[in-house]
């Protein structure tokens, strides 16, 4: 597990405590050193990330088509 703060940037791995306090607070965050954080899975790799972001673009652009016809879609993909 790792401490991100509120902008989800990695602050460093999180201790135990942390981890703990992370789950039995009522929205997750906690505050270290005077910084509000919370704690989660590790980072993900960079491939990952980049195909999330590309499943949710096509994801995006077929409800811009469903919404609003294929010109739409065309726009969105910029055809």
């Amino acid at each position: 597990m790792w401490l991100y703060d509120l902008k989800d940037s990695p602050i460093r791995k999180a201790t135990a405590d942390e981890e703990s306090l992370s789950k039995c607070s009522t929205h997750g965050i906690i505050t270290v050193d005077g910084v509000q954080c919370y704690a989660d899975d590790a980072p993900e790799s960079a491939e990952e990330t980049a195909e999330f972001l590309r499943s949710w673009r096509d994801e995006m652009g077929r409800e811009a088509g469903m919404l609003h016809g294929v010109n739409a879609y065309n726009d969105f993909y910029g055809y």
